[in-house]
């Protein structure tokens, strides 16, 4: 482990004295030898960092051009830009090709046969002594890319015993069976790689990973104590550690205190401050929840999930970011009257609802917008809400008042909330006034709200007649549940 580890070091040393002396300061005559330059590249593949790797070959053009492991690189760069031709011409040109050189050839060769693929690795496997760690990774992304993990799990045992550093492997090789949805696999090489470094963090932390993936929240657990005593500050120890005791309904004080120190020492997101927020209200910690979430917007923007638990418990303390909030949406191609119904619609939570509408600037809405509005506060049982809303709506449509008249979204919560208030005399001249609007501008009716759609379905005429029989009849009795829509 410490021979890999001192190996690493190096090539990252090497990787930040190339970056820093070629890439940033131009120094082209910084001394770098072949093997240097070698490192250098297979390092920043690992980095992904393309601008260094073109910088290696620009260097390697001018001081080694004669190169055959760097004009080997210069063919995979190509190849990993889909110039196949061009990599397989320059790839031809290595007379003393090994692993990666076989690997291009079988890349430019295009699609065939899987059985036919099968032979030629294995026949790339057999002539191999000894892979390097960049022949590995290649050999597997390779496989990944056309199918061929299958022949990997075949020759797992042989292509390892001939890896000096087996960790690289069968690191890769987990990282493709995760991305295949193949968990148990990658879980187990995982694992191994535990066994084989234990103490090296990474390992542990994508161990963590796929166990919770898989909902061995015990396994997860136990996990997470080896990373956490290797650094006690470890994201996904911590997290995955909270998560799995929530998910096995153990110590909520706990789950609070892991994800306290997650969130006071690591750099923390959205998400972070979020479980926190959410553990601390499971313990009915209410108060220190929406500190967290303040805290979080001192430094962050405002962001829904956050302001929404705001809204839900203490609606006066998202006032300083609805507008900054508002300005977000615009620029999604959204608005707060649509997060609102969101809210309302599909996930049932009126009262967040309710408590976005007061931000809407409802005196510029259209009919069809306050129908939404007016649906929403009505769920929320807010009544006298209800009654100067939908007047509003109907002073503010002076041009055509028939059509605000016809919406159900507007009318019927608004004629129920009066009932509610106990001003029968109002609710008989308004429902009148709505069911001769109504016939006038039937089809106008369905307009997509879920207000809309049951009175038409139930018949918005057939509805008024009867509501405006029975308070003509029986006010002073009247029961308003009869009429009272279930949305």
């Amino acid at each position: 482990m410490d021979a890999a580890n001192n190996s690493d070091d190096l090539r990252r040393m090497l990787y930040e004295e190339f970056q820093s002396e070629v890439v940033n300061k131009g120094n082209t005559e910084a001394y770098f030898d072949e093997a240097d330059l070698v490192e250098i590249f297979d390092y920043s593949s690992d980095m992904d960092n393309y601008i260094v790797k073109m910088e290696v070959l620009f260097y390697a053009a001018r001081h080694y051009p004669d190169s055959q492991a760097l004009a080997t690189r210069r063919a995979w760069l190509y190849s990993s830009f889909g110039e196949i031709e061009a990599a397989a011409q320059i790839n031809s040109r290595v007379s003393n090709g090994g692993v990666l050189n076989a690997l291009l050839e079988l890349r430019a060769s295009g699609p065939g046969e899987q059985a036919e693929f099968e032979t030629r690795l294995d026949a790339i496997v057999e002539a191999t002594t000894e892979f390097g760690d960049e022949e590995l990774i290649q050999l597997v992304d390779y496989c990944a890319e056309n199918n061929l993990l299958s022949w990997i799990e075949k020759n797992y045992e042989l292509i390892k015993s001939k890896s000096p550093y087996p960790q690289t492997f069968i690191y890769e090789y987990a990282n493709h069976c995760e991305e295949s949805d193949n968990l148990e696999r990658a879980m187990s090489l995982f694992e191994e790689l535990t066994m084989l470094e234990p103490f090296t963090l990474d390992f542990w932390e994508r161990l963590i990973g796929v166990q919770c993936i898989l909902k061995k929240y015990k396994e997860v657990i136990t996990s997470a104590d080896y990373a956490l005593a290797i650094n006690p500050t470890s994201h996904d120890a911590l997290y995955y550690k909270a998560l799995s005791l929530q998910r096995l309904n153990r110590d909520k004080e706990e789950v609070v205190e892991l994800l306290t120190k997650l969130v006071d020492e690591v750099p923390v997101s959205m998400i972070d401050v979020l479980a926190l927020v959410n553990a601390l209200i499971d313990c009915g910690r209410v108060d220190e929840a929406l500190e967290r979430i303040v805290t979080y917007h001192n430094v962050n923007p405002p962001t829904r999930p956050t302001i929404r638990v705001l809204l839900a418990f203490r609606p006066e303390l998202a006032a300083p970011y609805m507008d900054i909030l508002s300005k977000q949406l615009i620029i999604e191609n959204s608005s707060l009257l649509s997060w609102a119904y969101d809210e309302f619609k599909m996930t049932d939570n009126v009262t967040i609802a309710a408590n976005i509408i007061p931000y809407i600037k409802v005196n510029e809405l259209l009919a069809y917008e306050m129908a939404k509005v007016i649906e929403i506060v009505f769920a929320a049982g807010q009544f006298e809400r209800v009654t100067k809303l939908a007047k509003m709506a109907i002073d503010n449509a002076a041009k055509d008042p028939d059509d605000v008249m016809a919406f159900p979204g507007i009318i019927v919560p608004y004629v129920i909330s009066l009932i509610r208030r106990r001003r029968f005399k109002k609710a008989l001249e308004v429902a009148t006034a709505a069911l001769s609007s109504a016939i006038n501008t039937y089809d106008n009716l369905c307009l997509g709200t879920p207000m809309n759609d049951q009175m038409a379905l139930r018949g918005y005429t057939r509805f008024l007649f009867g509501l405006i029989g029975d308070l003509s009849t029986r006010s002073s009795d009247f029961d308003s549940d009869t009429y009272y829509p279930k949305l």
